[in-house]
């Protein structure tokens, strides 16, 4: 048993992405990176600018907000447009943010 716990924990492969810090890693968490473009704090919601265009992330109770050393208190009260961040999510029914990391 131990060596199928060790051969399984060796072939585990590490995300293809920086890991979060505080989010629990699985096959269906997803990340972004980008420029908070605008905040809405009465939907729980924000808008990242990403290569790809606009994307918008739902905020959860559970949600983690990670901030610089500049910043401790980070939320989404304090998510300003124009920060760039590293956004955790999973897909389902939008996205919903697992992490928010300030950069």
């Amino acid at each position: 048993m131990f060596l199928l716990l060790f051969s399984l924990t060796l072939g585990a492969s590490p995300p293809p992405f920086p890991a979060p810090m505080k989010a629990f890693i699985s096959e269906d968490l997803k990340y972004d990176t980008g420029t908070v473009s605008s905040v809405d704090t009465e939907h729980q919601k924000f808008k990242l600018t990403v290569p790809a265009g606009t994307a918008t992330f739902q905020v959860e109770a559970s949600t983690a907000f990670v901030g610089a050393k500049e910043a401790p208190d980070f939320s989404l009260a304090t998510l300003k447009a124009g920060q760039h961040v590293r956004v955790y999510y999973r897909i389902k029914e939008g996205a919903k943010v697992a992490e928010v990391d300030l950069q």
